[in-house]
C-alpha cells in the first residue's frame, strides 16, 4: 500500500538537512521507537539528493518490530522550505504488510486506517526528533 503523509518543522531547511546527514538512521529509528515501534532495526538512508525547490532523501526499512507489524517500508523524505524558518518534511512509501489473502473490505480497509495512524504518528515523532537535533 501507499502513503503519504508530512509535517511541518520549526527550522530551516538546512538545519534539517545538517541533522539527517548527521545522523538520518538514528533520528528515524528513534522516531519509530516514539511512534510505539518496539525496538525496530535501523533504516538504510540513501544518498540526499537535490530536487527544486529542496531535497530528498531515499530511505528502505525492514519492518521488524513496528506497530501493525509492517514487514517493509520503501520510500522517501522530501523536504521543501516553505520559508526561510519553516521546513515542510513529507514521508511517501511503499508499506508491506502481512495479511490475509481473503479479507473483507471492512478489514482491509481497517488495516490500511491502523497504518496510516501508525505513520502519522511516526511523521509527527520525525518531526520532533528532527527538530530536537537541530537545537542540541
Amino acid at each position: 500500500m501507499f502513503l503519504y503523509d508530512f509535517t511541518i518543522i520549526d527550522a530551516p531547511i538546512a538545519e534539517v538537512a545538517r541533522a539527517l546527514d548527521a545522523d538520518a538512521s538514528g533520528i528515524l529509528r528513534e522516531a519509530a521507537v516514539l511512534a510505539g515501534a518496539i525496538d525496530p532495526d535501523r533504516p538504510v538512508v540513501g544518498t540526499r539528493r537535490e530536487r527544486a525547490p529542496g531535497w530528498v532523501l531515499p530511505v528502505t526499512w525492514d519492518g521488524s518490530g513496528w506497530p501493525g507489524a509492517i514487514v517493509r517500508l520503501d520510500g522517501e523524505l522530501e523536504a521543501a522550505a516553505i520559508d526561510p524558518w519553516h521546513t515542510h518534511l513529507s514521508v511517501s512509501a511503499s508499506v508491506e504488510r502481512p495479511g490475509p489473502v481473503t479479507q473483507s473490505r471492512v478489514e482491509a480497509l481497517q488495516r490500511r486506517h491502523e497504518t496510516e495512524r501508525v505513520v502519522r504518528a511516526f511523521v509527527t515523532a520525525l518531526g520532533g526528533q528532527i527538530l530536537s537535533s537541530t537545537t542540541a
